[in-house]
């Protein structure tokens, strides 16, 4: 939350006190040296394995993979991707008021305006074709 305004936890907890001390972290605030401390100590430490289930890991952008970044690459096994593939640019241009021609500028719109996006089609009319993966997580 120190680094970026928009990004917005996500406490799971089964109980409420639990929830609560969770949000506590509102009050912490750090200091631009408190964060490059932590930046730089987390260049130390060496993680191993999966840390998350395939298919969680399916739905999300490569640069959530530890130690990798997604910056100028695309992948296509992402949940913009996938809802590109199924929708079309036609479709999804009417749900977002856009007009790209082709799926790379589709794509890098999406991608860029994740939430702007997924408020919108939530706030649509239109039939959405949502991936199966999301639509058997949800089952």
């Amino acid at each position: 939350m120190a680094k970026k305004p928009f990004i917005v936890p996500i406490p799971g907890a089964r109980i409420i006190s639990h929830m609560q001390e969770n949000m506590g972290a509102v009050k912490v605030k750090l200091s631009e040296n408190d964060i490059n401390e932590l930046e730089t100590s987390f260049k130390e430490i060496s993680l191993y394995g999966d840390r998350a289930p395939e298919n969680l890991k399916a739905s999300h952008d490569i640069g959530t993979s530890l130690g990798t970044s997604s910056k100028g690459t695309f992948d296509y096994n992402t949940l913009e991707a996938k809802l590109l593939k199924e929708n079309g640019v036609e479709i999804l241009n009417s749900i977002f008021g856009t007009s790209y021609s082709d799926e790379t500028n589709m794509h890098l719109f999406m991608r860029a305006n994740k939430t702007e996006y997924a408020l919108k089609i939530f706030d649509s009319s239109v039939d959405v074709v949502f991936p199966k993966y999301i639509i058997d997580s949800l089952i």
